[in-house]
């Protein structure tokens, strides 16, 4: 944590860099939240109309979403149940998805963009940690500062 104190500078310009930092840490945190990862697993998709399910794979993975591909067809807007787990470092996602954007490949499989509408923050966060790890940067600690009693 840091403290910053501004002496001799105008108030809207103090407020202006305030502001400024504040974006900034916003930004940064929405970055980390959307670095994607690439994981290749089985997942098993499921309309949230309870039609049957369907098998696909996923290509990446962040925080909000995962990309899949599937010989399904899908449109914008459907809403599916996605379930697959990763094994290193092992989690399991469950959650309920919005398909974003659909690709249609040229060997005639399907490319879905997901957003995650439900999914447990503890598994989020564990995505986020997951694609720190692989991107080189250093996850957040997980107890406080140097003064929390162990």
């Amino acid at each position: 944590m840091f403290a910053v104190q501004f002496h001799g500078l105008d108030r809207y310009i103090e407020q202006r860099i305030v502001r400024w930092v504040f974006a900034e840490d916003r930004r940064a945190a929405e970055r980390r939240a959307a670095v994607r990862i690439p994981v290749n697993v089985l997942a098993w998709c499921r309309p949230s109309g309870g039609r049957e399910r369907f098998r696909a794979g996923t290509i990446d993975l962040a925080a909000d979403g995962t990309r899949i591909i599937t010989p399904r067809p899908g449109t914008v807007g459907e809403r599916i149940h996605i379930e697959f787990d990763v094994d290193e470092p092992a989690y399991h996602v469950e959650a309920l998805a919005e398909i974003v954007w659909v690709d249609q490949m040229p060997d005639g499989r399907w490319t879905y963009g997901l957003r995650f509408e439900q999914l447990d923050r503890m598994i989020q966060r564990q995505i986020v940690e997951h694609a720190l790890r692989a991107t080189g940067d250093r996850p957040p600690p997980s107890g406080g500062g140097p003064d929390t009693p162990k």
